[in-house]
């Protein structure tokens, strides 16, 4: 009998604390979920600046390979041959229509 009564008491004193832990689990939950929100939206930011520097490298580059490409035309043989093929393709030679332009440095 004694154990009925302890056994008893235990389960009020237990019941008596599951509104206390309801309370704390629902406190959790709502903290997990925001943290997610702010990982999501911390993601988000990242990707974007990652995109933006992507774009501005990839600018940078192309204007790198355009200004290279200036040197062709620094060559006097080459800039003679381009202002004659510009007159049109019978004035130039076999030879002179299969001339590559100088290499770019490396």
């Amino acid at each position: 009998m004694a154990d009925e009564i302890e056994a008893k008491e235990h389960m009020v004193a237990v019941s008596g604390d599951l509104p206390r832990l309801r309370k704390a689990a629902l406190i959790a939950e709502v903290i997990a979920a925001a943290a997610i929100v702010i990982s999501l939206v911390f993601v988000g930011v990242q990707l974007s600046r990652h995109t933006d520097e992507m774009v501005a490298s990839s600018h940078h580059d192309l204007l790198l390979i355009l200004n290279d490409n200036d040197n062709w035309f620094q060559d006097p043989e080459f800039a003679a041959l381009m202002l004659r093929s510009e007159e049109g393709p019978d004035v130039l030679s076999e030879t002179e229509m299969l001339v590559e332009p100088p290499s770019l440095p490396d």
